[in-house]
């Protein structure tokens, strides 16, 4: 998978930080593939759910759980954004499993 994800972060611990629901995120991550490079923002910055979503430039947006309210979803998907979700518990899993995410249903 070779696109910007965003996901939603408790701590920020680097690689180790602990992904959480977007709606709790403190802060949020935005970890680009192609340079490798992992960016934390935060939540201040970005605004709510919906300000996040719709001002950042992202291809994809985790959710460590696979559901993800109604708002968000709209938003993303009138964006282009894909809703993904997996077992990723924490950045450095997501960068190591970028082939197993799968999208929302």
């Amino acid at each position: 998978m070779n696109m910007r994800i965003a996901m939603g972060l408790a701590e920020n611990a680097g690689r180790e930080s602990t992904i959480v629901a977007l709606g709790a995120a403190k802060l949020i991550a935005i970890y680009d593939p192609t340079k490798d490079v992992l960016e934390v923002l935060p939540r201040e910055d970005c605004g709510d759910c919906l300000s996040a979503v719709n001002s950042l430039e992202i291809d994809a947006l985790y959710q460590p759980v696979p559901k993800i309210c109604s708002a968000i979803r709209e938003k993303a998907e009138g964006r282009g954004i894909k809703l993904m979700t997996g077992v990723c518990n924490n950045v450095r899993m997501l960068i190591e499993n970028l082939c197993e995410l799968r999208e929302l249903e």
